[in-house]
C-alpha cells in the first residue's frame, strides 16, 4: 500500500516504503517481547492490527506536504507513538519504547532520534489546523495551543449552558489530538483509561466539537436497566444509519452499571450486526425508508444493501469508552472482553506534570478576591501545586515501599482548592 502511495515521489523517497515496513515490523516485535502484559498491564497486548494502524496513518500523506525523508520519518515516529506508546502506564515503559524506536531509527533509517525530534520531543500530527484537513506536522506547539484556545472559546459561545472550563496544558492538547486522530477515521473507536478527574470526558467532548460530530450520552438514571441501555443503542444506530449523522458515543464507566451491559458494548465496537436490537417490523420499516432515501443519491451497483448500511455505520459511528484502571472490575473486563483491546485504540491518561497543577491553580483562583492579591495569588497557586505534588509523591512511595494504594486524583485537587475558598 505504501509503495503505491509513494509512486509519484522522488526515487530516494520511494525506497522508504520498504524501509518503513521493515522498521515497523521490527518495532512491533521488540515492543511485544519487552512490554509484556501483567495483572496491572492487561492491555499490553500487541498484534498485527497495530502494524496496520501505523500504515493507516502513513497513508494520509500528500506529496505537497510530506515531501522529504525527515517529514516522512517524523510521521512514522508519530504513528508508532500513537499505536504503541499511548497505552503505556509509566515512565519506565515509555523509556523502553523510546529506546526501541531510537535503535530502529539508527539501524534501519540511519538517523538519530534527537536530530529528527528536537529536545527529544515527539512530533504531533493533526488535521484540524486547516480547512483542507491536511495531516500536518505541528512543530509549533504555541500555534497549536492558540488555535485550540480559539476553538474552545467558540465552543463556549455556542454552549453557554454547558460551559467547558478546560485548561489547555500540554497533556490535554496531546489527548485531544489523539482522540481527533482516531475518531476522524472509519471504525475509529477508543478506550480512554484514567482515574476520575483525569480529563477523559472533557477531552472527548472537545474532540467531538473539533470534528463537528454529534455527541451522544447514555442518560443513566437510578433505575436504568439493560432494556433502557439497548433502547439508547437503537437510537444511536438510527442516527448513524437512517439520519446519516456523525455520532461520537461517549460511554463512561458509570453508564455500564452491570456486567450484562458489556455484551452490548462489545457489539457496539464490532459493529457487524444491528439486527439483534430491532424487531422484524422495525427492520423492514427502516430498510424501506433508507432504500427510498438512498436511491436518489447512491448507486448500489456492485454493492449489497447490507454492505451499504455497514459502511455507513462504520463511517459515522465512533465509540469512546472511558474506564478507570482502579479495582478488579477493570481487570475482569479486559480479560472477558478482548475486543476492548483489539478493536479500540488505547489512550492512557496518566499523572499530570507539575506545571499543569500550577496552571490549573492559577486559573482556578483567578477570580478570587484578596487583599494585595497581586502578590498573594501567585504564591497561593504555587502552594496548591506543591502540596498536591508532594502528596502524590508520598502516595507513590507508599505503593512502592508498603504496597498500600492511596489514590490522589485530580478531583481531590479541585476539592482541596474549593475547600480553601470556603
Amino acid at each position: 500500500m505504501l509503495s503505491q502511495k509513494l509512486q509519484d515521489y522522488e526515487e530516494d523517497l520511494k525506497a522508504l516504503a520498504d524501509v518503513i515496513t521493515i522498521a515497523t515490523v521490527e518495532v512491533y516485535k521488540n515492543v511485544s517481547a519487552k512490554l509484556l502484559p501483567t495483572p496491572a498491564k492487561l492491555h499490553y497486548v500487541f498484534n498485527l492490527r497495530d502494524v496496520s494502524r501505523v500504515f493507516s496513518g502513513m497513508m494520509r500523506i500528500t506529496k505537497m506536504y510530506h515531501d522529504s525523508k525527515i517529514i516522512l520519518c517524523r510521521l512514522w515516529i508519530h504513528e508508532c507513538f500513537r499505536v504503541f506508546h499511548d497505552r503505556l502506564i509509566n515512565e519506565k515503559d515509555r523509556e523502553i519504547f523510546v529506546s526501541i524506536l531510537t535503535e530502529k531509527l539508527g539501524t534501519v533509517f540511519d538517523l538519530t532520534y534527537h536530530n529528527i525530534c528536537k529536545d527529544k520531543i515527539p512530533p504531533v500530527f493533526c488535521d484540524f489546523m486547516n480547512k483542507d484537513k491536511i495531516y500536518e506536522d505541528q512543530s509549533n506547539f504555541t500555534l497549536l495551543r492558540q488555535h485550540l484556545k480559539e476553538q474552545l472559546n467558540e465552543y463556549n459561545k455556542l454552549h453557554r449552558n454547558i460551559y467547558m472550563d478546560l485548561v489547555l496544558f500540554k497533556n490535554t492538547i496531546e489527548h485531544v489530538s489523539r482522540i481527533v486522530r482516531v475518531v476522524s477515521r472509519p471504525r475509529g473507536n477508543m478506550l480512554l483509561i484514567g482515574i476520575g478527574g483525569s480529563g477523559k470526558k472533557s477531552s472527548a467532548k472537545f474532540a467531538a466539537f473539533l470534528c463537528s460530530y454529534n455527541i451522544f450520552y447514555f442518560d443513566v438514571k437510578k433505575n436504568y436497566t439493560l432494556e433502557n441501555f439497548r433502547e439508547d443503542i437503537k437510537e444511536v444506530y438510527k442516527q448513524a444509519i437512517l439520519s446519516n449523522k456523525k455520532i461520537l458515543v461517549l460511554l463512561m464507566e458509570n453508564a455500564i452499571g452491570e456486567d450484562s451491559f458489556m455484551e452490548d458494548v462489545n457489539n457496539l465496537l464490532t459493529c457487524e450486526d444491528v439486527s439483534d436490537f430491532f424487531s422484524q417490523a422495525e427492520l423492514q420499516q427502516a430498510t424501506t425508508l433508507l432504500e427510498d432515501k438512498s436511491k436518489e443519491s447512491y448507486n448500489f451497483v456492485g454493492q449489497s444493501f447490507h454492505s451499504f448500511i455497514m459502511d455507513r455505520l462504520h463511517n459515522n459511528l465512533h465509540i469512546l469508552l472511558g474506564m478507570s484502571p482502579i479495582g478488579k472490575r477493570f481487570r475482569n473486563r479486559m480479560r472477558m472482553y478482548p475486543s476492548l483491546i483489539n478493536l479500540a485504540i488505547i489512550d492512557w491518561f496518566g499523572d499530570w506534570p507539575p506545571e499543569a497543577y500550577l496552571e490549573i491553580a492559577e486559573k482556578y483562583i483567578d477570580d478570587w478576591q484578596f487583599y494585595d492579591e497581586h502578590e498573594l495569588k501567585p504564591s497561593l497557586a504555587k502552594m496548591f501545586a506543591y502540596m498536591f505534588s508532594s502528596v502524590s509523591l508520598f502516595a507513590q512511595k507508599s505503593k512502592d515501599e508498603f504496597r498500600i494504594n492511596i489514590y490522589v486524583t485530580p478531583t481531590v485537587y479541585f476539592e482541596s482548592m474549593e475547600c480553601y475558598k470556603t
